[in-house]
């Protein structure tokens, strides 16, 4: 097969293929190792390379084509691979989309690659959901917005893209997962193979996880057992490798132990490994039924259940979405979810009625016959030549708007906070880089190191962050008093400094274990974190109004969580009011503000204000937090630059600002204030107002000095008139780390004018 390019060249076609790759075990890597043999059969030879996605620095040693890897939690790397694939010979690039393979959240990052590519996209979609998380909905439509064509493997997708993610109908194509070409045979000719000439053979394989719902089928096997005795289960499959880092082999093992509770050794039996082509298809062409117990509804492909169909075998499955579509029209039996006993009669049913079962195999092998992976290649071949024709008909200006993308953001480096924890927490000062030990640690830092360990693990999902999440976790937990509130300052020796004023420890407190509640993806971390939260939050009546603002910031996030937690709720209704009684009480024409000071950090006042317009749905509130944040930009924008309020005595109402020792505290505090007010609204104004505030970090400042170490990740303490101060302490660093990260959640930013880094 030959293409007449857009230049009026006649060759065969080359494609790159981004997706997880082979000897990785994943679903997605099988399935693009007989995708890409399955087109170049269709157009010719070596038409295609593979782009790796790898989970593991090591990489793999893979067995296809790979000529470039991406590490999936490495942004940078994702940008390299989009200029490597601009300036090949390739004509289209072939994205394989699952939320679990590419880094960010839920999965963003591949969009910095989509948006640096000068290519035509397919990208076939293997999970489509009905009830996404938003972040989820955003990400999957600008992979639809950016892709020229878009491959589903069942047509139930189609009406949920268009209707859930507004992806263009004429873009779809329906392509059936593909499966071997084997021919119609009785499964007797290859019982002999596997020394099981006598049973009956029950199958499930693939990848273990729970939402296999093994479970079910073994409960379901005594009834079948009784009336057939000979029937062995065998369930096939090493434990998939991400459930089995989480929880190692648990799972496998409860499943081994229902089967003895049951006296069901004889006749279920695991097989945990991972098989290569020839030993599955043996197995699978052995089964007489093939079952696929699965929990929930929401499978939108199944590749175990497509080779079942495709090889011929008669099957009984629960009604997922995948199962619905295959099995329809009498080609397989469908019982509802965890329904043991339907699930028993079904089996017997088949096993007692030969006929049926014969004819239902039938029906599902002369179904697949366009499924075979030859006739999926060449439905492939023709959705990338259509991708090239689409791609190449849309007219492009030679310039595109002025962006910052997080790739040209600083590298998120741990390296200083690392070195500035030990075994019992994270160390106040250091000078010139070196530890101090001798000012011990401040219990308000381990809260802040909490919230950066949450955000950057749900970003980069590495083993140090959580390491450091529960380390500082755990200070916190040691830290908290029987009474609610926290010690302040512990030093070297482990024993606690006196300390009266608790409120503000309290405060940043419960803003961390809020956040950490709502945010971390450790059902462990989450449930210390909400029981220290709780204890927190009972007689919490701060005075302050910075104190009710960080507070209010906690309790705001356990309701992202928990949004039914009725107390919680109303103790964050009644300080949202304290924070507009204040405003109230203090604003006037000239001063929108919440007291007659403002100190470092304030932005985080007006962050709460609006935050809490969104939670507790208060119109008044976001009024009020965005006036008060209009008020400080006014302060502090002086065109290229934010100049910061200093805290030589911080800004009286009727004062002259102090200028210096301005604070990374609060440049950080007003990235997030930024953020937030550009959620809550909308309005694309703020993102370049963030920005600024980070490049006061950088070097965008009054004194055009950097204040954060681009080599070691830490960041000095504040802007004097002299330059930084040399202190490289845990508040300046945490700063900094929770500003770029909140960032790079926030993945395409528009620039301001003068501030591109290079």
């Amino acid at each position: 097969m030959a293409w007449t390019t857009p230049t009026g060249d006649t060759r065969h076609p080359k494609f790159y293929y981004l997706s997880t790759a082979l000897p990785r075990r994943c679903g997605i890597a099988t399935y693009t190792a007989d995708l890409t043999k399955a087109v170049e059969g269709a157009v010719g030879p070596d038409s295609y390379r593979l782009i790796a996605l790898s989970d593991q620095p090591e990489g793999y040693d893979y067995t296809g084509p790979v000529d470039f890897e991406v590490r999936e939690n490495r942004l940078d790397d994702y940008a390299q691979a989009a200029e490597y694939v601009n300036f090949s010979s390739a004509d289209v690039l072939s994205l394989q989309h699952e939320f679990g393979i590419y880094g960010g959240q839920a999965g963003s990052h591949i969009l910095e690659l989509l948006d640096r590519l000068k290519k035509p996209v397919v990208s076939t979609l293997h999970t489509v959901e009905r009830s996404p998380s938003s972040q989820r909905r955003e990400v999957l439509q600008a992979v639809c917005q950016r892709s020229q064509r878009i491959v589903v493997m069942n047509p139930i997708a189609v009406d949920m893209l268009e209707s859930t993610y507004g992806a263009d109908r004429d873009k779809i194509a329906v392509i059936h997962h593909g499966v071997p070409d084997v021919p119609f045979l009785d499964p007797a000719y290859y019982k002999d193979t596997l020394a099981i000439a006598d049973r009956t053979l029950l199958l499930t394989f693939g990848l273990l996880h729970p939402g296999k719902g093994i479970e079910v089928a073994i409960r379901a096997l005594p009834k079948v057992v009784e009336r057939h005795p000979e029937i062995v289960y065998i369930v096939l499959g090493a434990t998939h490798p991400a459930v089995k880092r989480q929880s190692g082999e648990s799972y496998r093992i409860s499943l081994e132990r229902l089967v003895s509770h049951l006296g069901l050794d004889n006749h279920v039996h695991f097989v945990n490994r991972f098989l290569n082509a020839q030993e599955l298809y043996e197995f699978i062409l052995a089964s007489d039924i093939y079952l696929t117990p699965y929990l929930a509804e929401d499978q939108m492909t199944s590749g175990t259940l497509a080779y079942a169909v495709g090889m011929g075998k008669a099957v009984v499955s629960t009604p997922y979405w995948h199962a619905k579509a295959l099995l329809a029209d009498g080609r397989g039996v469908l019982v509802d979810f965890n329904d043991t006993d339907a699930m028993s009669q079904a089996v017997v049913d088949l096993l007692d009625n030969d006929a049926k079962r014969h004819a239902m195999r039938k029906k599902a092998y002369k179904f697949a016959r366009d499924m075979v992976w030859s006739e999926c290649g060449k439905r492939y071949a023709d959705v990338f030549e259509q991708a090239v024709v689409a791609f190449h008909a849309i007219p492009r200006s030679g310039s595109r708007p002025p962006t910052i993308r997080p790739s040209a953001l600083p590298e998120v480096k741990l390296d200083h906070l690392i070195r500035m924890t030990d075994d019992t927490g994270l160390l106040r000062y250091s000078a010139w880089g070196i530890p101090d030990r001798r000012y011990g640690y401040a219990t308000i830092d381990a809260a802040r190191g909490l919230v950066v360990m949450v955000r950057y693990n749900r970003l980069f999902r590495d083993a140090t962050s959580e390491t450091l999440m529960d380390r500082y976790l755990s200070f916190l937990s040691f830290a908290q008093r029987a009474d609610g509130t926290f010690e302040s300052i512990m030093r070297y020796d482990r024993t606690f400094e006196p300390h009266d004023d608790t409120a503000a420890v309290r405060a940043h407190c419960l803003w961390a274990l809020g956040y950490c509640v709502a945010r971390a993806t450790q059902p462990r971390v989450q449930a210390v974190a909400r029981q220290l939260f709780e204890q927190a939050m009972r007689d919490f009546h701060p005075e302050d109004v910075r104190d009710t603002a960080m507070g209010l910031l906690g309790l705001l996030s356990y309701l992202d969580r928990y949004d039914g937690a009725t107390e919680v709720r109303k103790r964050a209704v009644v300080l949202s009011e304290r924070l507009t009684a204040a405003y109230e009480a203090h604003a006037n024409d000239q001063w929108r503000w919440f007291s007659d000071r403002i100190e470092v950090g304030d932005a985080r006042i007006a962050e709460a204000c609006i935050r809490s317009s969104m939670v507790l749905e208060r119109p008044r509130n976001k009024e009020v937090g965005l006036s008060a944040l209009s008020f400080l930009t006014e302060i502090v924008d002086r065109g290229e630059y934010l100049d910061l309020i200093g805290n030589d005595g911080w800004l009286q109402r009727g004062g002259d600002k102090p200028v210096f020792s301005q604070q990374p505290i609060d440049a950080g505090g007003f990235v997030e204030a930024y953020l937030t007010a550009r959620q809550a609204t909308g309005l694309p104004t703020y993102t370049p107002l963030a920005l600024k505030a980070f490049w006061w970090f950088l070097g965008t400042n009054r004194l055009m000095t950097p204040v954060y170490d681009f080599a070691t990740g830490a960041c000095y303490d504040g802007l004097n008139p002299e330059g930084v101060n040399q202190n490289q302490g845990a508040e300046a660093t945490t700063a900094f780390l929770l500003a770029i990260l909140a960032l790079l959640q926030h993945r395409s930013i528009p620039a301001n004018k003068g501030t591109e880094q290079q």
